[in-house]
C-alpha cells in the first residue's frame, strides 16, 4: 500500500513537471521590441575632475547625447572602476540621458584616500550639485547601481540634494554595522575580511586566488589576519576596534 502510494506520488510529480516543461518559454530579461530605440549619437568626455568640498578631485566620465539640449542625468559612483560600464552608459546616453560615471574617492583615477563608506554622503552630494549646475543638465538626477554602488546612493540621498529625483539601490543596505561588517553583533568575517581587507586594499581591486585561504582564516588574532594575507589594512582593523552597534564610530555611516 505504502509502496503504491509512493509510486503514484512520483508519477503525479513527474506529470506535473512534464506539463511545466512543455509550457516553458525561453527566458529573457526584457523584450527588446518594447525598449526605446536609440535616438542620439553619443559624445564621451573622459576623466573630468570634479572637486569636492575639501579640494580632492574625483575622476568622472560623462556620456552625453551629441545634440544641444538639457537632459536628465543618471549617476553611478563606483569603487570598482568606472570603465566597467561603458556600454551601459552609452546605451542610456543614446536614449536621451546624460550619464555620469565616477570613481569613488581613493579608487582608480580619483584622488584622496579610500576609506570604506566614510566619504560617500558628502562626495555624492557634491557630485549631485556639480551635475545640477552643468549646462547639459535639466536639473534632475537618478542614481543607479547595486552593492557598494547601492550604498553610495543611500548615503548621498541623506544629504538631500535638490537635484536628486530618483534612486534604484539594490543588493545593499543602509546599516553598515549590522548589514555589512557585523551581523547581530558577530563579525561577518567570511565577507568583511576578504572584501574589506583584501579585495578593496588598494587603488584597484586585488584578487588573491593563490593565497592559502584555509590557513589565513585559521589565523589568530583576527586583528593581524590582514598581515597574514599580505594586506595590512587600517580600515579593517578599525572595524575590529569598534564591535558595538552603539559606538559613535558607526553613526555617520
Amino acid at each position: 500500500m505504502r509502496r503504491g502510494f509512493i509510486l503514484m506520488s512520483a508519477l503525479v510529480a513527474a506529470a506535473a513537471l512534464a506539463a511545466v516543461d512543455a509550457d516553458r518559454q525561453p527566458f529573457s530579461h526584457w523584450d527588446e521590441s518594447k525598449l526605446s530605440p536609440p535616438q542620439y549619437r553619443v559624445r564621451v568626455v573622459n576623466k573630468v575632475r570634479i572637486k569636492m568640498r575639501d579640494g580632492v578631485e574625483l575622476s568622472t566620465d560623462v556620456y552625453l547625447p551629441d545634440a544641444p539640449g538639457k537632459y536628465p542625468a543618471l549617476l553611478w559612483r563606483n569603487c570598482y572602476g568606472k570603465n566597467g560600464a561603458a556600454d551601459q552608459s552609452a546605451w542610456f546616453a543614446s536614449r536621451g540621458y546624460a550619464v555620469v560615471h565616477q570613481d569613488t574617492r581613493g579608487k582608480y583615477e580619483s584622488g584622496g584616500r579610500w576609506v570604506h563608506f566614510r566619504d560617500e554622503a558628502d562626495n555624492g552630494f557634491d557630485t549631485d550639485e556639480w551635475i545640477g549646475a552643468q549646462p547639459w543638465s535639466n536639473g534632475k538626477i537618478g542614481l543607479m547601481g547595486g552593492s557598494y554602488l547601492g550604498y553610495t546612493q543611500i548615503a548621498q540621498a541623506v544629504r538631500r540634494s535638490k537635484y536628486l529625483a530618483s534612486m534604484s539601490a539594490s543588493v545593499t543596505t543602509g546599516d553598515v554595522y549590522n548589514g555589512w561588517v557585523y551581523s547581530d553583533g558577530a563579525l561577518f568575517l567570511g565577507f568583511t575580511f576578504p572584501w574589506g581587507a583584501v579585495v578593496m586594499d588598494a587603488k584597484e581591486m586585488q584578487f588573491e586566488t593563490a593565497s592559502p585561504w584555509p590557513e589565513i582564516f585559521n589565523h589568530l588574532p583576527l586583528m593581524t589576519m590582514d598581515e597574514k594575507a599580505g594586506h595590512p589594512n587600517p580600515n579593517y582593523r578599525e572595524w575590529l576596534e569598534h564591535p558595538r552597534a552603539d559606538d559613535s564610530f558607526w553613526k555617520d555611516l
